[in-house]
């Protein structure tokens, strides 16, 4: 009779095993893709406010690789992408953003974003898909897709 409870408390302690693994394994999962929402909606919050240049210098990784339409012309590093990213905020004011799709899956996030603003003097309203790899909280490599007509 013990050995027969000793067995039964062997493979219950196995399955309780077994299910908190699943359990915190689903859970960190989704802790990971909680904090890669947060990390998103910050970045957004920092474009809508038009703090260009201070959201790229709290989310962006120092090896941040950045690609338009395919192309990273050389845009490896922190150094080298905040030089773009200043350009930008040097030349233009945004007068409106909505986020039309957001989609976020543990450390990848993506957006479909529409922008409202003036550069260089110029109106400009358009729409463009981002996609941004998240390493240690920090974006590591993002994409843009947008027409270019």
């Amino acid at each position: 009779m013990l050995k027969k409870t000793i067995l039964i408390f062997a493979l219950l302690l196995i399955g309780l095993s077994y299910g908190l693994e699943e359990y915190y394994g689903h859970n960190r999962e989704s802790l990971v893709t909680s904090e890669t929402r947060q990390n998103i909606n910050a970045v957004i919050d920092g474009i809508k406010a038009n703090q260009i240049v201070e959201t790229f210098d709290e989310w962006y990784h120092q090896d941040v690789e950045m690609f338009e339409n395919g192309n990273s012309d050389g845009r490896k590093g922190k150094a080298q992408n905040r030089i773009v990213e200043k350009n930008f905020a040097d030349n233009s004011v945004i007068h409106d953003v909505k986020v039309l799709k957001l989609l976020v899956d543990e450390e990848m996030s993506s957006y479909l974003m529409f922008m409202n603003y003036t550069k260089s003097g110029e109106n400009h309203a358009s729409s463009q898909w981002g996609i941004q790899y998240w390493k240690d909280g920090l974006i590591i490599r993002e994409e843009f897709w947008y027409s270019s007509h």
